[in-house]
């Protein structure tokens, strides 16, 4: 077993204990990653994955502080009905209160590094309030990472709700 091979088997069997049968969908491509980028391509991935579940976490708590800092200053997001919001208009939705999260969680299924660009897809649970209405939904997503000034920034955030039966 050559070290990209142990690598790959390290970054697989960690990953998995931190998120369960979810992580099948990704570990299945990890050993052909490693073997194209080694280890520095395995740090960006476990990097990432940290980035995603600090975003989360900021998401349900609201952390405003977070989002600032993380989302890149031309950032779009699109929701899963179809709406844009630049940067300031989705923090915004915390600072005013009209957002706010019960539960929300990502599930990453795939992580792809093009350089200083990596697309996460996975899947987005939440429910919450929004404007005092109860929400909840289930969405696939993609997180669009890029390098700035070495800080990894989310560009863009893409979703699409899950319509029932979809598979």
């Amino acid at each position: 077993m050559n070290a990209g091979d142990k690598a790959a088997a390290g970054l697989t069997e960690t990953l998995g204990d931190l998120f369960g049968s979810g992580w099948l969908c990704m570990s299945a491509f990890m050993p052909a990653v490693l073997a194209f980028g080694g280890m520095a391509m395995a740090g960006t991935t476990t990097l990432l994955l940290d980035l995603v579940d600090r975003f989360a976490a900021a998401e349900l708590a609201g952390d405003t502080d977070f989002l600032d800092q993380t989302l890149a200053a031309d950032f779009t997001g699109i929701g899963p009905r179809g709406f844009m919001l630049t940067k300031e208009q989705w923090i915004d939705r915390f600072e005013s209160g009209d957002l706010t999260h019960q539960s929300y969680t990502w599930s990453v299924l795939n992580i792809r590094l093009y350089g200083d660009t990596a697309i996460i897809t996975g899947c987005q649970s939440f429910t919450g309030q929004h404007k005092g209405r109860d929400i909840q939904g289930n969405s696939r997503g993609t997180l669009i990472f890029v390098l700035i000034d070495g800080q990894w920034q989310i560009a863009g955030v893409q979703l699409s709700q899950i319509a029932e039966g979809a598979s």
